[in-house]
């Protein structure tokens, strides 16, 4: 398990998604990880959901009260227009992205946002590209409000370092 799905502060992801909110806006995170983000978001006042695949971060959540279940991002257990946000960050490149944009702007309401965080790519510490995702086609014919690449260095011990491109984008339904 990575660090930063361990940590009990909110990303800066979601201190900057908090401009787009509105109290009482339903708000789904597909990847919550331990739930961090998700309860920052519940106690800023918003009516959360989230799903993950992974059974011990369910648990994890459920044991801080959080409305969470165990699902994909291909297949989102709700009802069509029920989401006025979508959150997720660094977990759609694990999915078949295409089912899970599809799945996304299903569940949106009209008007809705997606506030995703993708991996572009991710380089070894010899500078090998061992990830690269083309996500253009995905993004196609989706209304963007907000799209900014940027760099993150992850350094887990010292033979581990590694690069990810990560891209940043707000898109509406």
């Amino acid at each position: 398990m990575n660090a930063h799905y361990l940590s009990e502060k909110p990303s800066k992801f979601a201190l900057d998604l908090i401009n787009y909110l509105k109290t009482n806006n339903n708000l789904l995170e597909i990847g919550f990880g331990n739930g961090t983000d998700l309860l920052f978001f519940e106690n800023q006042g918003f009516n959360v959901k989230g799903i993950d695949l992974s059974e011990e971060f369910v648990i994890k959540a459920k044991s801080k009260g959080l409305g969470v279940i165990q699902s994909s991002a291909e297949s989102l257990p709700y009802l069509e227009n029920t989401f006025d946000i979508i959150y997720s960050k660094n977990v759609l490149h694990f999915t078949d992205l295409n089912k899970s944009i599809k799945e996304i702007f299903r569940v949106l309401k009209p008007n809705g946002l997606a506030y995703l965080v993708l991996i572009l790519q991710t380089k070894s510490k010899n500078n090998k590209i061992i990830f690269e995702l083309d996500v253009e086609p995905y993004l196609k014919n989706k209304k963007v409000i907000k799209k900014k690449e940027f760099i993150k260095i992850d350094e887990e011990g010292t033979n581990n370092k590694h690069t990810h491109k990560l891209l940043f984008c707000i898109l509406e339904k």
